[in-house]
């Protein structure tokens, strides 16, 4: 599965892929995320590596969820769920630019339990994502750890 990034008012990174090749890819947040660093640090950092986290997360939830009704599904089922359940950011699904959209963990975990027929949650807590104060682009701030 591909995935893109998306900056914080959820338009396609400059760095980020795009393309008719790039079989209906799904776009997550990539921009000024902050990620462990160096030196026992973390830093705001920005990336398609930066996104796939959310989606594979997004895909170990789903599994979970199956996991936890007894009931198993193949990559493919994970895989359509996420692209299936994704919010289209463009002017429709299959935008060349943004993809089937951006992940939505709400909608899919929603999908997940119609498709296993379970009435359990996922392993953990589903919690909505606040916003974050926005920097300068361009602006790096490194992020101190507490030990």
């Amino acid at each position: 599965m591909a995935v893109g990034a998306v900056d914080e008012g959820l338009r396609r990174a400059r760095f980020s892929n795009y393309g008719p090749n790039y079989n209906r890819f799904v776009v997550a947040p990539g921009v000024d995320i902050a990620s462990s660093y160096k030196d026992n640090t973390y830093e705001y950092l920005s990336g398609t590596s930066m996104a796939t986290p959310f989606v594979t997360g997004l895909a170990g939830l789903i599994v979970s969820m199956a996991r936890r009704n007894d009931r198993q599904l193949s990559a493919d089922d994970v895989y359509e769920i996420i692209r299936e359940t994704a919010r289209p950011l463009g002017p429709a699904k299959g935008d060349t630019f943004l993809g089937e959209g951006i992940v939505d963990v709400k909608a899919a975990l929603e999908a997940t339990k119609e498709r296993i027929g379970g009435l359990g949650e996922p392993v953990g807590k589903v919690v909505e994502a606040g916003t974050r104060r926005r920097r300068a682009v361009g602006q790096r701030r490194r992020l101190t750890r507490n030990v």
